[in-house]
């Protein structure tokens, strides 16, 4: 398991700094929309969208420490404040993160697995960060179409997530809600 940040306050920082490198490749790299991710023109795309879903993870693996629901947790435990902004703002960014694993995109991604498992955590964990057989065996037999759309299916609603946490973030450090509750 990775290392703890010393402090919450360390934590929205280490996310805030981590979102923000993130849009900074996208913006630098024009990650794949849904239409490239369909096209069967450009390799690249395909890529771009794995470079994409492994830059996403540490938002929302449960081990990671800036998963989305630690980030609103550390927003509340950094409150200093009895503004109710600031639990909207961490409602939000919960709510946002479940639609990442909402109904409609689990049978997507179930679909594009043949109806078996989450076929976007099938390609993180069987061919991108991990080598698990089953999941690698499993992407091996879909199709190149579908592989692109489970990564952006997968990889686009918790984009949206992360940049809601990250505005979130800025309007609580910014309206003066949060500080450093060591100091």
């Amino acid at each position: 398991m990775p290392k703890t940040p010393p402090t919450e306050w360390a934590r929205l920082q280490m996310f805030e700094s981590l979102a923000a490198e993130f849009f900074e490749v996208n913006e630098a790299l024009h990650f794949p929309g849904l239409g490239d991710s369909l096209s069967d023109e450009q390799a690249s795309f395909y890529w771009l969208q794995f470079m994409r879903s492994m830059m996403l993870r540490k938002f929302y693996a449960p081990d990671d420490q800036v998963q989305l629901p630690r980030i609103a947790k550390a927003l509340r435990l950094c409150s200093i404040t009895s503004d109710p902004g600031l639990e909207d703002a961490a409602k939000a960014i919960e709510q946002q993160f479940d639609k990442f694993g909402d109904a409609d995109a689990q049978s997507w991604k179930t679909l594009l697995s043949s109806g078996t498992s989450d076929a976007f955590e099938d390609m993180i964990y069987g061919r991108l960060l991990h080598a698990d057989s089953d999941k690698f065996l499993r992407t091996e037999a879909m199709q190149m179409r579908d592989k692109r759309l489970a990564l952006f299916i997968g990889g686009a609603p918790l984009q949206a997530a992360v940049e809601l946490a990250l505005f979130n973030v800025r309007v609580c450090v910014h309206n003066g809600w949060v500080a450093d509750p060591t100091i």
